[in-house]
């Protein structure tokens, strides 16, 4: 037996161990298919949920175009009047931040763009701080706060319209 060195002694041991490697493996023909093909199993498994997954979102509204979107219709800010248990004086909401020209004049387009009929100034109290807004309903009223998702929906609309420069109808929709 020849002794080899460097690249002809390592071709020898590569085959040799790759001969010896093909022998076990083809005693166990199950382990060495799973072996090989497992992680394309997988791949192929994760390619499967995600395609599952576009195709579950692809319905929903962030996926498509919408070419011609429906205007949103808020509800208007309702009488307070036409509610039970009224307490006079009545208001239909009440705002702090008097002392900004930007909240005055968002809450003026709210009065004014207020969908069905604008508000009066006589229904609408002004405070300088939230503090304030919380001393007078403690002190008027029972803070409940039911309406006040009508109000938030309203000044929205209008901080929306104040940034973007929107159009001041009052329809309820941008």
């Amino acid at each position: 037996m020849d002794l080899r060195r460097g690249l002809p002694l390592l071709i020898q041991q590569f085959s040799a161990l790759f001969k010896k490697n093909f022998l076990l493996s083809w005693r166990s023909k199950r382990a060495t298919f799973l072996y090989l093909f497992s992680s394309l199993i997988f791949v192929f498994l994760i390619f499967c949920v995600y395609q599952i997954g576009d195709f579950l979102l692809a319905s929903s509204t962030p996926y498509r175009n919408v070419l011609d979107p429906k205007a949103l219709v808020s509800s208007p800010i309702l009488p307070y009047e036409d509610k039970l248990y009224v307490k006079l004086p009545c208001f239909d909401f009440a705002w702090s931040g008097n002392g900004s020209a930007r909240i005055h004049s968002i809450i003026n387009r709210i009065m004014a763009n207020n969908p069905g009929r604008p508000i009066p100034s006589s229904k609408v109290k002004s405070f300088r701080t939230h503090e304030e807004v919380d001393e007078w309903l403690y002190k008027f009223e029972r803070p409940t706060f039911k309406f006040l998702m009508l109000l938030q929906i309203a000044a929205e609309r209008e901080g929306a319209r104040s940034v973007i420069g929107g159009c001041n109808d009052n329809d309820g929709s941008l």
